[in-house]
């Protein structure tokens, strides 16, 4: 009988530390995801995040393609970020990539390549690239913000590597 009670004891031990560890094993949430063993990454605002994978391309955002209202073509991601700010809701990005990323139908229907280097993105409302620093910011005032506080790729990443928080991450203000 007492070799029963402690065989029972013993599973209903091992039982409640599996469902302890299962529950350590769930999956992160957005703003908890990190780097991983082959890449650096730190969130932006959901769904958007900075991505590292090698020195050759640098830091990466991926876009996610919606209706644009301007004319341009869709492109898939802004790569070799330079700086950062996440204000207001609003994530500005300098991206150096001098390679024209993206075509406009001009007026006469011919196609037009553009450099594009600063970016302006809103969850669920706008991915918008400008060819100067001019348009980037005179876009900027109708969201409260005159002046960027731009930010390096990899001073956020350290910041969020030793915090787990980044100043715009709900859950860390």
């Amino acid at each position: 009988m007492k070799k029963n009670i402690r065989l029972y004891s013993l599973i209903t031990i091992l039982l409640l530390l599996g469902c302890s560890l299962n529950s350590c094993s769930t999956k992160k949430s957005f703003y908890q995801e990190g780097s991983g063993f082959n890449y650096l990454r730190f969130p932006l605002l959901e769904p958007y995040y900075a991505i590292k994978i090698d020195d050759e391309h640098g830091w990466t955002i991926p876009l996610y393609v919606k209706q644009s209202q301007t004319n341009f073509w869709y492109y898939l991601d802004i790569q070799d970020v330079r700086k950062i700010a996440v204000e207001n809701g609003v994530i500005m990005v300098y991206s150096a990539y001098s390679k024209p990323i993206i075509v406009d139908i001009s007026i006469d229907g011919k196609l037009k390549e553009k450099e594009l280097h600063w970016f302006i993105l809103i969850p669920d409302q706008i991915e918008k690239g400008f060819e100067t620093e001019e348009e980037f910011n005179t876009s900027l005032q109708q969201y409260g913000i005159n002046q960027p506080q731009w930010r390096e790729p990899l001073s956020v990443l350290q910041q969020f590597d030793q915090t787990g928080c980044l100043e715009w991450i709900p859950t860390c203000k």
